[in-house]
């Protein structure tokens, strides 16, 4: 029997996995001369310029494919992947239509094209004036709706790159979060002199995800207050619209005020995230807490404290794996850990990326993760049912008695939790006695000399008695700016996303307990407990750098190099210390 004649498609395909570009670029030119609006032809050649080192042409022609067959969810995510690595010079009404395009996709995390939405939206003609008056607070009393109430034409606020971006996209801007609250508070006080019902409601949707997604960091005055109290009231009473659900949920979360019936009433009006993410998801995470298995008692003192802050604020939510950002090195880890029967540790695994992350990459071996807090292990275990991980274990654990269980493990990650105990030695040890011979150990601490500003912040918050509340985190906040040294402000603000998001901005600026180190205390923590240094997790344009600095050391084993590199660029750890450990032979 004949073989079947290949597809030029497939063809084009099998060229492509062989690196055989020109062979390659032949068909699918053939492709598109043939018909321009050949999706599949207009991605692979977007992927064979990618493999030219060509991404912005790349990328432009997954734009092209995405418009050909706006349906196709993998050429929009891949677009999304792209669109990280391209830089953008401003405004491009077709660009703005494949994002439109990708945000208004169901269940599509369009968190990879961040940095594209943004340049678009802060550059669209409409929207950028309204953006750039926020930029000049000076011309506007604090709380005031300013610019917005201002607007005779409604068209920077109904616009779908706006309202669906805010959907699911955080800015790490003031100025932008300062536009998000003014909008807000007219929504709640003025919108309906100017806008027609259902846009309020649409839109209100929108500033209610946004506001769920930072933990409510927006600041809210004493009127507003009033009128989200009365709303409040009215919903308790079974009398509150979709209108005043949403509205609510601008202020405060939902979950609590109604379950089921009030979610149908959102989704029937259309505010289907709001009924989601702020009843059904909610209600689901409260069930999964109801299945978590307790390995250990939690002690008392800064144990139950750490539990306690966790609980009210599960640190952090996320939606990307981070795959090409691991903990995990090549070798040895990688090799040592591809074994037969291996077994790994998460200890203070939070809301499980991290957990998860070593479950992936490693599918034959088994990850118990332990936290002290539900709602964080309840957040992770909805994660592992969405990327489909089944090979991690949470339970509930304090990690100072987890030597009453007598487990080991062959590797153990446990990344900003050391510097969360009374004396962090302790923890070291009791994981160095929990490794199996020959085990390796990853570790995160925070950087003294990077953290110099939080720590100035950190200072300003304990001097003026802000409570670690959700109130008074919002307040010290909006206070900020006269609190601490404008060059310490304005460092964070720039540079600290952890900011924008209460859960976060907890962890940085009002955790119960955070040690910081240099490198030299890292190296005589480890020395104390018989380990070694094996080598950093860092970015390749940080290795390039101890690389070029430090050429006789290429694989950035010694400690003391890397001090030197922190004292020449102080924000090189601002992260956190990411080092992986291993018992000294």
């Amino acid at each position: 029997m004949a073989q079947a004649q290949k597809r030029p498609h497939q063809e084009a395909e099998e060229l492509l996995h062989r690196r055989e570009l020109d062979a390659a670029e032949t068909y699918l030119e053939k492709a598109l001369t043939a018909n321009m609006q050949d999706a599949h032809a207009l991605a692979l050649m977007g992927e064979l310029l990618i493999c030219r080192d060509d991404v912005v042409q790349g990328f432009a022609h997954y734009a092209l494919a995405v418009q050909a067959d706006p349906d196709n969810v993998a050429y929009k995510k891949r677009f999304m992947d792209i669109s990280a690595f391209v830089p953008f010079g401003g405004y491009n009404p077709a660009l703005e239509a494949v994002m439109n395009a990708c945000l208004a996709t169901p269940d599509l995390d369009c968190s990879g094209a961040q940095t594209l939405w943004i340049c678009l939206l802060l550059t669209h003609p409409s929207f950028a004036p309204l953006y750039n008056a926020f930029t000049r607070p000076d011309l506007y009393p604090e709380g005031s709706m300013g610019p917005v109430e201002e607007l005779a034409d409604m068209t920077p606020l109904l616009l779908p790159l706006f309202r669906l971006g805010i959907l699911q996209l955080t800015v790490c801007d003031v100025y932008f979060e300062q536009l998000v609250t003014a909008v807000r508070r007219f929504l709640l006080i003025s919108a309906p002199e100017k806008m027609e019902d259902a846009a309020r409601l649409a839109l209100t949707e929108a500033v209610a995800c946004y506001a769920f997604n930072t933990d409510y960091a927006l600041y809210a005055g004493p009127e507003e207050e009033t009128q989200v109290e009365q709303i409040k009231a009215r919903l308790a009473a079974g009398n509150g619209s979709a209108l005043d659900m949403a509205l609510y949920a601008c202020y405060a979360p939902l979950y609590g005020l109604g379950g089921a019936a009030a979610a149908d009433v959102l989704e029937a009006a259309g505010c289907t995230y709001v009924a989601q993410h702020q009843i059904r998801a909610a209600h689901a995470l409260e069930e999964r807490k109801k299945s978590i298995q307790a390995l250990t008692p939690i002690g008392e003192g800064n144990s139950a404290a750490v539990r306690t802050q966790y609980e009210e604020f599960p640190y952090p939510r996320w939606t990307d794996l981070g795959l090409r950002r691991g903990v995990i090195h090549e070798e040895p880890e990688k090799a040592f850990l591809k074994e037969p029967g291996k077994t790994a540790l998460n200890a203070g695994c939070g809301t499980g990326r991290e957990a998860l992350f070593v479950g992936v990459k490693f599918p034959d071996i088994k990850v118990t993760a332990v936290d002290l807090s539900l709602s964080s292990l309840s957040y992770a275990m909805g994660k592992a049912e969405e990327f489909g991980v089944r090979n991690v274990d949470f339970y509930q654990a304090d990690l100072l008695r987890l030597p009453e269980t007598g487990l080991s493990f062959d590797f153990i990650a446990s990344t900003g939790v050391l510097v969360c105990l009374d004396e962090p030695i302790e923890g070291l040890k009791i994981l160095r006695d929990m490794l199996n011979p020959g085990g390796v150990m990853h570790l995160g601490f925070y950087s003294t000399m990077a953290r110099r500003h939080f720590l100035v912040a950190q200072q300003a918050v304990q001097e003026h008695g802000y409570p670690g509340t959700a109130e008074g985190m919002r307040r010290f906040r909006k206070d900020m700016h006269r609190l601490v040294p404008r060059e310490s402000y304005e460092w964070i603000i720039q540079n600290a996303p952890d900011f924008y998001t209460l859960s976060t901005c907890r962890d940085m600026l009002f955790h119960v307990k955070e040690h910081t180190h240099t490198l030299p205390q890292i190296d005589d923590l480890l020395n104390a407990v018989d380990m070694e240094f094996i080598r950093m997790a860092v970015q390749p344009d940080v290795q390039a750098l101890y690389n070029q600095v430090f050429p006789d050391d290429p694989e950035g084993g010694t400690l003391a190099h890397w001090h030197a590199l922190e004292e020449a660029h102080p924000d090189t750890f601002v992260e956190m210390y990411s080092f992986t450990c291993r018992q000294r032979v």
